[in-house]
């Protein structure tokens, strides 16, 4: 289920730094680089008690002024819950 949250919203309850008044950043995971802006998913418990992800950019350097969600006025966020997965890697012997 995907919900839609102003960007105000999000930055007055603290996202996606730490979050407070109920909202909680569980993880924040950056999935990209470019030359001007980093690309983060953030996964996070809202003020309704579920947990939500989506995504946002910044400025890659000090010079590179870029906000998340700087150019939204709402945020698709999509409901999801942690689930246990198996992977098989390689290791040296």
């Amino acid at each position: 289920m995907e919900i839609k949250i102003s960007s105000d919203e999000l930055r007055e309850y603290g996202l996606p730094d730490c979050g407070f008044g109920g909202v909680e950043v569980l993880e924040d995971t950056i999935t990209n680089t470019s030359r001007w802006s980093i690309h983060h998913t953030l996964v996070f418990r809202w003020i309704d008690g579920k947990t939500y992800r989506t995504e946002y950019s910044e400025g890659a350097t000090e010079c590179q002024s870029e906000t998340p969600w700087e150019y939204e006025d709402f945020v698709e966020c999509e409901e999801v819950v942690k689930v246990p997965k198996t992977i098989e890697v390689w290791e040296a012997v």
